[in-house]
């Protein structure tokens, strides 16, 4: 009785299709930043055993046509402090724009502004060389470009000036003879 039930066991645990290999979460790659909201921007943070990096984007609710700045510290744990060029990608679907900046002297960190042309998700790629070439990604959304408001003001304009000729129209108008 067991052999027959032991049998049948081994034969569905043979047809049975190898498990999928389970894909890492997105902030447990080792070359994804970590991407933390704060109050007035979002926080980046990334280390690695050689090599850290911290930054913000502002603003916290990035929009498509908007500037997009990111700032950032990148520096090593060991050693002189990294003097080097670092290049930040902004890719979006059908946008994408890279920059290559130094910092300025005197000062700390790398900036950039980015005017993205496109919403949707998109990726923050940094890439810099220290002891090795890095390439980092931070994934980040940009929402859509709110409607313009000069049809507004148009349609705004276009009524007071009606009631302005009407009012206008109204005091200088002869009464009527009875």
């Amino acid at each position: 009785m067991l052999i027959p039930l032991a049998l049948a066991l081994l034969a569905a645990k043979a047809e049975a299709p190898p498990p999928e290999p389970i894909e890492p979460l997105e902030h447990d790659k080792p070359d994804a930043v970590q991407l933390i909201r704060g109050t007035s921007a979002w926080d980046l943070d990334w280390v690695d055993a050689e090599d850290r990096l911290h930054g913000t984007i502002r603003p916290l609710e990035p929009v498509a046509g908007q500037p997009l700045e990111v700032s950032m510290l990148v520096g090593t744990f060991q050693g002189a402090d990294f003097d080097g060029p670092v290049s930040l990608s902004l890719r979006c679907d059908g946008w994408d724009d890279t920059q290559t900046v130094r910092r300025a002297k005197g000062e700390k960190a790398w900036f950039v502004r980015f005017v993205p042309s496109a919403d949707g998700e998109c990726s923050l790629d940094t890439a810099f060389t220290t002891t090795r070439h890095k390439r980092l990604h931070a994934k980040l959304t940009v929402n859509p470009a709110p409607l313009s408001r000069l049809p507004w003001y148009v349609l705004l304009g276009l009524i007071s000036a009606l009631a302005l000729g009407l009012g206008i129209r109204a005091i200088f108008r002869k009464p009527e003879q009875a």
